[in-house]
């Protein structure tokens, strides 16, 4: 009697313990499941970010280079050469270049005049071929050497036209902020529409339709550009402070705030842990025979078919909230949050299936033993 005593305690003492185990680990998954799902409309805004922060840096990047092509000594050349250069589009003035021979610099022209064609000498006698000495003389020394130098900044504003004609990228750029950063952008892309066309049409230029680019690098005239660098610039310390209060998760614990990246990677490890933990030590409360012994949690939830529903679906909670912040934060540790959401689903898809059954089995042992104690007969087998 007293080993049965000690044997039944010992049973009620480690079902309480799972169970509390059990009840810890479930709460922390399901806290950690409300901050993972909590993320998901920070991440919905990562391309939004990404597109604005990328048009402020491509303005910069072409404001920097009307600066540039200012100073650039070619293009001073250039003007004082042609004083309507500003009035043409990029892509004529793409293709001029300087020469410089070493002591001034000079513009070339358009085009190279044609090679002059020099009649050949007359070839010579085989009697006098075999009169000359056969050491080779030395090669003149090369004259008229000249280097050429094209304008570089008008690449670099070629660079930032392409990246700010991109219209994907602009309808982004516009939904976040709509007043503070949507309407300038707007207006800006307007602006430089407008522009692109009365270039088009004073240039007579032929325009070829995109539907994924403007192509202002094609048709824009070096002083619309100048005019589209100052025109309803953003002010690029205010972007990159939305988008770090967008991209970092400020913890009571950590002394500086986590990036995006790190956040969700920790919050997919923390997730699996919960759920192992919770599953291991359910693993350990089925041992027990009395299982599920009543006041733990997993008499609690199998009492009647709302409650096992309810089990199911808080079991499920975390391993949706893991597939889901797997899935929209792509662009930080995509195959590591893969990875862990996929064991995550796995070990919770685990604890659902076979919680049930086992406890009904258990269950209807457990109603058959004391039965069998009740009429004093041997207990099935």
């Amino acid at each position: 009697m007293v080993n049965g005593a000690s044997t039944d305690r010992a049973a009620s003492s480690l079902g309480r313990t799972c169970s509390a185990s059990c009840t810890k680990a479930g709460i922390t998954a399901l806290l950690l499941s409300v901050v993972a799902l909590s993320l998901l409309a920070t991440l919905r805004q990562v391309e939004p970010l990404t597109a604005l922060s990328s048009h402020v840096l491509a303005r910069l990047n072409l404001k920097s280079a009307i600066v540039d092509l200012d100073a650039n000594a070619c293009w001073r050349l250039l003007k004082s050469s042609d004083p309507e250069a500003d009035d043409k589009p990029l892509v004529a003035l793409k293709t001029r270049s300087c020469a410089h021979d070493g002591k001034s610099l000079a513009l070339e022209p358009l085009s190279s005049p044609p090679p002059t064609h020099l009649a050949r000498p007359p070839l010579p006698k085989s009697d006098q071929i075999r009169s000359r000495p056969r050491r080779p003389s030395a090669p003149p020394a090369p004259t008229g050497l000249r280097f050429l130098i094209s304008i570089d900044p008008l690449e670099d504003i070629e660079k930032a036209l392409v990246s700010l004609g991109q219209r994907d990228a602009l309808n982004a750029a516009r939904t976040l902020y709509k007043y503070r950063f949507g309407w300038p952008i707007y207006r800006w892309e307007k602006r430089a529409y407008q522009l692109r066309d009365l270039s088009i049409e004073k240039n007579k230029l032929q325009f070829e339709s995109n539907s994924k680019n403007y192509d202002f690098h094609k048709y824009l005239a070096i002083a619309d550009i100048r005019l589209l660098a100052d025109f309803e610039f953003l002010d690029a310390s205010a972007v990159e402070q939305v988008f770090l209060e967008h991209t970092r998760l400020t913890l009571p614990t950590a002394a500086t705030p986590l990036s995006l990246s790190s956040a969700t990677t920790l919050l997919e490890f923390g997730l699996l842990l919960c759920v192992l933990y919770f599953w291991l030590f359910q693993r350990e409360a089925r041992l027990s025979p009395e299982f599920p012994e009543s006041g733990t949690l997993f008499a609690v939830f199998g009492r009647t078919r709302l409650s096992r529903i309810l089990f199911l679906l808080l079991t499920s909670v975390p391993a949706w909230s893991a597939l889901l912040l797997a899935y929209w934060s792509t662009e930080f540790g995509a195959i590591l949050n893969r990875v862990l959401a996929i064991l995550t689903a796995t070990v919770g898809a685990g604890i659902a299936s076979q919680s049930l059954p086992v406890y009904l089995s258990r269950r209807i042992n457990h109603l058959s033993l004391q039965v069998s104690r009740a009429a004093g007969g041997s207990p099935p087998t």
